[in-house]
């Protein structure tokens, strides 16, 4: 009977461990489409714009983006 629960528990560990490593794909593919996004917009506003109380801004290298609250 012991055997039943380890090999039990041991799956719904499994499951759980499954169920993180597809969640945390999908949140990084997502930041990573966010991110592409985001550098087209800077492209289209001359690698420096005000969004939603934010300055961004495109470092020279073309993959680095800083951002600093509005004053």
């Amino acid at each position: 009977m012991s055997e039943d629960v380890t090999a039990e528990a041991l799956l719904e560990f499994l499951n759980a461990s499954e169920a993180g490593i597809a969640a945390a794909k999908r949140v990084i593919s997502q930041a990573r489409a966010e991110f592409k996004a985001m550098l087209k917009d800077l492209a289209a506003h001359g690698d420096k714009m005000n969004r939603e109380g934010y300055f961004y801004w495109l470092f020279k290298n073309g993959a680095t983006v800083g951002r600093k609250k509005r004053k």
